[in-house]
């Protein structure tokens, strides 16, 4: 199993304003024992690590809906910012997609925030990191799609595995800060056809 150190610059891009962390792996299997090792090399240099732990809370295997949640539109194409939310020109919008706001200046709103370690909500993690989503709508939406496309090829089989557990701070004191209220998230994505598995993990706090 090799890491990939290049990735495409959409993984760039997204880690100076995202949250979550990516790492892609080559000529891998889809076990749990390979998934385990790959999370290890995945976490910040320094973060504590228990594999046999994470084994014991162990994973479900999820469909492409529970893993992106319901800030992706029904069509999947859109990302959606939930909530209620007031513009500078006065318009109160709600739950409006991420296409929809381009050029407008969000002044006040808010919604709801998933329970930390609840599981599924990838799209939730990408698009809402602690701060808010800065910057323009239409390039979160295309880093969504760019980075979408790498782990999950359209036509392409996939076993999406959902490890996220309000107990990951035992595995790692990498998930402890996002246990306060952002969220913790962890997840494999593999693609045996190609024997590509992607780790993606997510903590933060204010």
């Amino acid at each position: 199993m090799l890491r990939r150190d290049l990735l495409p610059a959409a993984f760039d891009r997204y880690a100076r304003v995202g949250e979550l962390e990516f790492a892609l792996f080559e000529d891998a299997d889809g076990t749990p024992e390979a998934i385990v090792e790959a999370v290890q090399q995945a976490l910040p240099s320094g973060a504590s690590f228990d594999g046999a732990r994470l084994l014991q809370l162990g994973s479900r295997v999820i469909d492409q809906t529970t893993f992106f949640g319901d800030a992706l539109s029904i069509d999947g194409r859109d990302l959606i910012r939930r909530g209620t939310w007031c513009t500078a020109d006065g318009q109160e919008l709600t739950d409006p997609t991420f296409r929809q706001l381009a050029g407008r200046l969000v002044v006040s709103g808010g919604s709801g925030w998933p329970d930390p370690g609840a599981g599924g909500n990838f799209a939730h993690a990408f698009c809402r990191p602690v701060h808010g989503p800065g910057g323009d709508p239409l390039e979160w939406q295309q880093m969504f799609d760019a980075i979408r496309a790498v782990l999950l090829p359209p036509a392409t089989p996939a076993e999406i595995r959902d490890w996220t557990s309000p107990q990951l701070d035992q595995v790692s004191d990498y998930f402890r800060p996002g246990l306060e209220w952002w969220g913790v998230y962890l997840f494999s994505v593999y693609l045996p056809q190609w024997r590509q598995l992607a780790i993606v993990l997510g903590s933060a706090t204010d």
